[in-house]
């Protein structure tokens, strides 16, 4: 029996989110300003349903796909497509769908650079935007993660090479002799020097920009990984 009525209730779900979706798809096809004032509070609606449904059956025949989500998000501005899968994933998580609410935080990534990418254009909080973008940008994923880490890595060793200075003028690098190859030696002399391995190992700054580029070398390193770090925590405590 109480099976059953599980099995209606489900049922019931299915039919209201049904219902809902059927309304929803006819108001945007017929009614020009159904976007403007009411789709938003629908769409919410509907994510709700869904997350409740998915989370009792696994509703794989009409899953909520990329796809899918970027036919239903089209018509919102970036702010509101935002908001919507930030609802969307609180809603899924909720209901212990975590996995889903994973793949959902992948096309709120996406969503993200746009909208940030379009305050630079119009010129809406610049500097702030700029840098959260960078941010966003370095922690869309691991893979982009670990390739600033090596192009990071392949011009810090650069900077180490003796010819540089000889150019540019701008710091003073006394380096130790580890290994024969140059570029072992410069990559090794780096490290010792971002992690402070060896005090015979010294680069000193010989005007204002070398302080910056130093300052610039220790800082990226950390505020990449960092910032990788605190966006994957933020992440978690997103789908608790």
């Amino acid at each position: 029996m109480e099976e059953n009525k599980l099995r209606a209730a489900l049922q019931e779900k299915e039919i209201v989110f049904e219902q809902h979706f059927y309304l929803y798809q006819k108001n945007v096809r017929r009614f020009e300003n159904y976007i403007k004032y009411d789709a938003f509070k629908d769409l919410k609606l509907i994510f709700e349903i869904y997350s409740e449904i998915f989370h009792l059956r696994g509703y794989n025949y009409n899953k909520l796909t990329p796809d899918k989500m970027e036919k239903l998000l089209t018509p919102f501005s970036i702010s509101e497509q935002r908001e919507l899968l930030n609802h969307l994933i609180k809603s899924l998580s909720k209901n212990g769908n975590d996995d889903e609410a994973k793949e959902m935080m992948c096309i709120l990534n996406d969503v993200e650079l746009k909208y940030y990418w379009e305050k630079i254009k119009n010129g809406q909080d610049f500097f702030t935007s700029l840098f959260k973008l960078f941010l966003k940008g370095i922690s869309y994923n691991l893979y982009i993660l670990l390739l600033m880490i090596i192009i990071y890595l392949f011009f810090s060793t650069l900077i180490f090479c003796d010819a540089k200075f000889e150019i540019f003028a701008i710091i003073e690098v006394k380096k130790i002799s580890f290994t024969e190859c140059v570029w072992s030696n410069n990559f090794a002399n780096l490290i010792s020097y971002l992690f402070e391995l060896d005090e015979k190992m010294e680069v000193k700054p010989l005007n204002f920009w070398g302080v910056i580029l130093l300052a610039f070398q220790k800082a990226f390193l950390f505020l990449v990984i960092g910032n990788y770090l605190i966006m994957e925590m933020f992440n978690k405590i997103k789908l608790q």
